[in-house]
């Protein structure tokens, strides 16, 4: 029974996608997007997760939900449909559901909320620190490679 709750949700989710398209209903929003299809999916790896205790797919059904939910937030409320650091913010919300369940991914959640928080806030930061702002863009011009060393030092020296 545990493998049956993906493909039944997603079957439901499209079902009821399909339904309501083909129906004489239309909501005073466009629901019929791609982004349905990323929320719909990311839904239902949501329910296979909780209901079928299979946590590891919390991390994946965050994400395509997040997106989905992103996309059409950022065309009701005019955000920014692109903007990086809510893409970080998704998965390290991902994260630490996971580490609910499962006790693991903290340290990765935390990792991808500072990044998220960088991205989001980069502008206000720089304006706190403006005195330094000067030492702070020298700063940032390595940020790129101290991301590769830390993704270098979990590849090649942080084993279990």
């Amino acid at each position: 029974m545990k493998g049956n709750w993906f493909p039944g949700a997603v079957l439901i989710g499209f079902g009821l996608y399909a339904f309501f398209q083909h129906s004489s209903y239309h909501p005073p929003f466009p629901v019929f997007t791609w982004p349905t299809i990323l929320l719909i999916i990311g839904v239902a790896f949501l329910i296979h997760a909780y209901s079928g205790k299979d946590y590891e797919m919390i991390l994946p059904g965050v994400i395509l939900a997040g997106i989905g939910a992103h996309f059409h937030a950022a065309r009701y409320f005019s955000l920014e449909a692109n903007d990086t650091g809510i893409y970080f913010l998704i998965i390290a919300f991902g994260f630490f559901l996971l580490h609910l369940k499962t006790k693991k991914g903290l340290l990765y959640g935390w990792l991808f909320f500072t990044i998220a928080v960088f991205q989001l806030f980069y502008e206000k930061i720089l304006d706190l620190f403006g005195r330094i702002e000067n030492q702070i863009v020298q700063l940032s011009s390595f940020l790129p490679l101290a991301l590769i060393a830390i993704g270098l030092y979990f590849l090649l020296f942080k084993r279990k």
